[in-house]
């Protein structure tokens, strides 16, 4: 369309190049979904098997984390993260192709904690601990970002969850 308005191609042609165009992507996305099916969009798979008092579940082992090293990153696969620091200042997280679930029930929020996501071509789910005020910061592009209810109490500590979702799903309960 910029070359049309440039006078670069004739504008009678415009239309035919955006539809041209637009079917080219979409037969891509379909290849590539052919190819790789974890690129379809899932529904959220809770941690139900996950149990804190350290009894025994039925769900893969989780990965763990911790404040200062709480960098993690995947790419083409899924990865479960549970977090059971005190108190849990920091942590990043990043995802291309694949879903991330980052438990972070177990832990005591610090008063300004912060949570950084990134997801391209997946999902992020992150599961918060009672009694924190929750902060969503950031953006999203044909994607959604779903809240549960969170205390808006003062008194509460403050966990900023900051994110990017590029063809992705941030989801907070």
């Amino acid at each position: 369309l910029l070359l049309c308005h440039t006078g670069v191609i004739p504008t009678d042609y415009g239309f035919l190049l955006a539809v041209a165009v637009f079917l080219g992507v979409m037969g891509v996305w379909l290849i590539l979904t052919a190819i790789f099916p974890g690129l379809r969009r899932r529904k959220y798979k809770p941690f139900i098997d996950y149990v804190p008092a350290g009894g025994t579940g039925t769900g893969p082992c989780p990965n763990t984390c911790s404040p200062v090293s709480g960098n993690q990153s995947t790419v083409f696969s899924d990865a479960n993260y549970v977090c059971a620091d005190n108190p849990f200042t920091q942590g990043k997280y990043s995802t291309v192709f694949g879903d991330v679930n980052i438990d972070l029930r177990p832990s005591q929020i610090a008063d300004g904690a912060v949570l950084d996501i990134s997801c391209v071509f997946g999902d992020v789910h992150v599961l918060v601990p009672q009694g924190c005020r929750v902060r969503l910061e950031g953006s999203h592009v044909f994607g959604d970002v779903k809240a549960g209810q969170f205390p808006t109490d003062d008194s509460l500590p403050l966990f900023t969850i900051r994110h990017s979702a590029v063809f992705g799903d941030v989801t907070v309960m």
